[in-house]
């Protein structure tokens, strides 16, 4: 009979000291899980901070002559109101749109923006082309060309910029580019291009198709 209820005081020692411990470690990987949550939120708090205090500004790289020459962009001024043009794709937007801003960005790619200025209207164009990877440059420049004939727009008009690739890889990607556009009388006002370097930047179409550069921004 001693030995039964030894037996039994042991084995609900025992089985207190199981629940005290379990307890335990659930309240520590608790305080745990608690403490990586706050270093988590602590860090993404941090980088949103540093966001808005290093790239709340755009700095303006290029512009053109005939248009407005502001030096700076507020992000929110394009945040949710710009054109994501996407690896082998083109599209344009206009001044009076509620998307009036493009974005790209690239590395190997290259980014060609078009833009065209009248009295009635303002349109600009990006395409985003692809190192040695289809579809190839004539055909995503000619779907841009495209659709600034829908618009009414004699190609010959536009103005135009190139943006991207990286050297060693790039060149004649490029060369292409440069090539097309001369034979459709597409005038080239500038080209920020080769390096090994990201570029992304945001056309302002209202703002005579300026181009600021956001690279910075994460």
């Amino acid at each position: 009979m001693v030995n039964y209820v030894l037996y039994i005081i042991e084995k609900v020692i025992n089985n207190f000291t199981k629940l005290i411990a379990g307890k335990m470690v659930k309240k520590m990987m608790n305080i745990i899980v608690g403490a990586v949550f706050m270093f988590s939120l602590f860090h993404l708090e941090k980088r949103a901070v540093s966001f808005y205090e290093t790239g709340s500004i755009c700095r303006r790289i290029r512009g053109i002559p005939n248009g407005s020459q502001r030096e700076t962009m507020n992000y929110d001024e394009f945040k949710g109101r710009a054109i994501l043009i996407p690896e082998g794709k083109a599209d344009i937007t206009s001044a009076d749109s509620l998307k009036p801003f493009i974005f790209g960005a690239v590395r190997d790619c290259v980014l060609v923006t078009l833009y065209y200025e009248s009295k009635q209207e303002r349109i600009g164009g990006m395409a985003h082309i692809t190192t040695a990877r289809s579809p190839g440059v004539a055909t995503v420049l000619e779907s841009l060309f495209d659709k600034f004939r829908e618009k009414k727009v004699e190609i010959n008009n536009l103005k135009a910029r190139i943006i991207g690739g990286k050297t060693g890889l790039s060149e004649q990607t490029i060369s292409q580019i440069i090539t097309i556009l001369t034979q459709n009388g597409i005038q080239i006002i500038e080209k920020d291009i080769l390096g090994d370097k990201w570029r992304a930047i945001v056309m302002d179409i209202q703002e005579g198709g300026q181009i600021f550069d956001i690279t910075g921004i994460r």
